[in-house]
């Protein structure tokens, strides 16, 4: 099969820094970074295999920038080769595995309190999507005319304080002292015409369901797609950075 696919990434207009990254089909984006997008639609056949991930530096957290750019680091490390001892899921478990390792390895050696970040990532192999997610990143799927989730939101059920998120229980940067590391992950067979979106909560946070699916069932290219919704994210308030990966499954 073959996907068209487009990226944005957003500082917002709360934000001084983007601590937002993304791994697009092998690119990822720098340290620093505010504003980045593709401006193109380009083909990417999925017969010999193809990954977006969305990694936020976890709400507030301290260098919360580093921890995404980490794991955007290791998933250019990272080979989904399949063979008789390694499968999909467990090459995405063991990124998971590593990448958590990295952002720990970095909390210890520059001595920081907090650094992590969330994980949301879609392989596609052939006919195959392969879901996996830490955190309340979003990976959702439009299919005939209907828009569902496919990620699992790993969020705790109360907040600690009037106003705020409840916090994640699952993310990069975890420490066993504190739980395992428990990766979600779905298989979906891929069909003609699907759009994935893959994003950050400051997609989410800003622009529900219901107006994404609106927003889904008018525009169908992926560089227009992510066009709107930022700017729908902007408008909605921006309180946090904007990463959207738009994924069409052309045939």
């Amino acid at each position: 099969m073959v996907v068209k696919a487009a990226y944005t990434c957003n500082v917002g207009k709360k934000r001084q820094i983007n601590q937002d990254n993304l791994f697009f089909a092998g690119l990822g984006l720098p340290l620093v970074h505010v504003n980045d997008k593709s401006l193109f639609n380009k083909n990417y056949p999925t017969d010999s295999g193809v990954c977006f991930a969305v990694f936020d530096g976890a709400g507030g957290a301290q260098f919360g920038e580093r921890a995404s750019y980490l794991a955007t680091t290791r998933m250019q490390q990272t080979s989904f080769a399949t063979d008789e001892d390694q499968d999909e899921v467990c090459a995405l478990k063991c990124f998971c595995y590593k990448a958590n390792e990295d952002v720990l390895d970095e909390k210890k050696n520059s001595k920081l309190s907090s650094i992590a970040s969330t994980a949301c990532i879609v392989y596609l192999k052939d006919d195959t999507a392969w879901c996996c997610n830490l955190g309340d990143s979003k990976i959702y799927l439009y299919r005939n005319g209907q828009l569902s989730q496919i990620s699992y939101d790993h969020v705790a059920q109360k907040a600690f304080g009037t106003g705020k998120k409840p916090p994640i229980t699952q993310f990069l940067g975890l420490d066993i002292e504190v739980g395992h590391l428990e990766p979600f992950i779905a298989k979906v067979e891929l069909q003609k015409d699907d759009i994935w979106i893959v994003s950050s909560d400051g997609l989410s946070d800003m622009v529900d369901m219901v107006t994404i699916k609106d927003v889904l069932d008018h525009v169908k290219n992926p560089v227009r797609l992510n066009r709107i919704l930022l700017r729908k994210a902007l408008k909605n308030g921006g309180r946090d950075n904007i990463s959207i990966i738009t994924i069409g499954v052309k045939d």
